[in-house]
């Protein structure tokens, strides 16, 4: 893959997934949602090499517009105050993998995370693809009624990138 070399790469939110799941009902019950707004970038083989990936807050959505109402509230996102939720990874590592490691903001706090990640040529782009493990307590995110939430939240996302 040393063809996107010395490239910028700009997301596609047209063809693009940010996706999360969470286990719910005390573990028994998956919660699953999307982020409708994001965009971002990858910069390979240009100082600094690295992503940045950012949301909007407030375009959650789990189906269930109390629910989504209480993850942009300030126990969750806090989307009035932080509008967005964002990614920066730091460090890009090419093998048979792609190895990321960054930091994840959201809610005015940082959150270290490191995942492997596939990268597929596709057409003039490429496609991204990753998931994470989050500990969404570490955000700050410990509202809890009856602990029903339980960690980690997985992240999931793909997306498709075209040159800039």
């Amino acid at each position: 893959m040393g063809e996107e070399a010395g490239i910028r790469w700009s997301v596609d939110p047209t063809s693009s997934v940010v996706e999360f799941h969470a286990r719910h009902f005390w573990g028994l019950v998956p919660v699953r949602g999307c982020f409708h707004r994001f965009v971002g970038s990858y910069q390979a083989g240009l100082a600094p090499e690295g992503i940045d990936f950012t949301l909007d807050a407030a375009s959650v959505d789990t189906g269930n517009r109390i629910r989504d109402t209480t993850l942009c509230g300030p126990r969750f996102f806090d989307a009035q105050r932080y509008p967005q939720i964002r990614f920066r990874g730091t460090a890009v590592r090419m093998g048979d993998l792609m190895e990321v490691s960054g930091d994840l903001e959201a809610a005015g706090r940082r959150l270290p995370l490191r995942f492997p990640a596939t990268i597929v040529e596709l057409g003039e782009g490429i496609v991204i693809e990753a998931s994470a493990n989050a500990d969404h307590r570490l955000l700050g995110m410990t509202f809890n009624p009856l602990g029903m939430l339980r960690a980690p939240v997985v992240l999931h996302v793909r997306v498709s990138l075209c040159r800039y």
